[in-house]
């Protein structure tokens, strides 16, 4: 089934593609992918609905050209469920997974709070940039621990 999915995962995708901030040549292209796959992320849970496995290797990135033709998939969608209470959690946890799958030496603590603070303009119901990015960073520490 794999096979077919088009595009490539951003796990696969990351290393060849990305450098440092400070080596990058074209930050506006890079600030964008970065918006986009904060409005990705946002406009999935906006809708209700969590991954409980939001890892690079899961989201797709379909470049068909230009940037504005570029855009995200998701796959393994097994556990994909619409939780009826304690939201934040589960978004919390996604934005962790997501997190902890970013390679540090590639996106520094700046972007990752430039695509927060992103994702909370798009999907308001979750609390300020900075207090989601203070439970992000526990979760993410837990995931860490825990892959230990």
């Amino acid at each position: 089934m794999l096979r077919d999915a088009q595009g490539e995962s951003l796990e696969r995708w990351v290393r060849p593609n990305l450098v440092p901030a400070a080596k990058e040549t074209n930050l506006s292209q890079r600030r964008r992918r970065f918006d986009s796959l904060a409005d990705f992320v946002a406009d999935f849970h906006r809708r209700g609905f969590v991954h409980c496995d939001l890892y690079l290797s899961h989201i797709f990135i379909c470049d068909y050209g230009t940037l504005a033709e570029e855009g995200f998939k998701l796959i393994d969608l097994q556990r994909v469920f619409q939780p009826r209470c304690r939201k934040r959690r589960w978004v919390v946890k996604d934005l962790a997974a997501l997190n902890y799958s970013v390679p540090a030496e590639l996106v520094g603590t700046w972007e990752r709070m430039r695509f927060l603070c992103r994702y909370v303009r798009r999907c308001e119901d979750f609390g300020t940039a900075r207090k989601l990015a203070k439970l992000v960073a526990a979760k993410t520490k837990r995931i860490a621990r825990h892959n230990r």
